[in-house]
């Protein structure tokens, strides 16, 4: 089953299993990934960072494996695959952008 869901609408409970389940995950770097990081100027340290104190954002299972995106206190976000521990993109967001324009409709539940 394919879904997108919104932290916001997890229980603490979910969430914190998640990010349980993301810090206990042995992580790889694709070279897709690697070359998104330094075109970004993202460190692995900054990755690294995010997977061990970065806030979930979104559980989703829309590419047929569970991912996870999460974002720092900086604005690091990542999508981490959580199945084979694959870093799948970073990048750097806003720490203000609250994504005014989000398509509602794509979470499960609203957001």
């Amino acid at each position: 089953m394919l879904l997108k869901i919104h932290a916001s609408r997890l229980s603490r409970s979910n969430v914190r299993n998640l990010k349980q389940e993301a810090l206990d995950v042995k992580l790889k770097f694709n070279p897709y990934t690697l070359r998104r990081l330094e075109q970004r100027d993202i460190t692995k340290a900054e990755v690294l960072n995010t997977v061990k104190n970065g806030t979930l954002i979104e559980y989703h299972t829309l590419k047929e494996d569970r991912r996870i995106l999460l974002r720092d206190v900086n604005g690091v976000c990542i999508v981490l695959d959580l199945d084979g521990g694959r870093i799948i993109t970073a990048y750097r967001n806003n720490i203000d952008d609250n994504h005014k324009y989000i398509n509602k409709k794509s979470y499960l539940f609203g957001v």
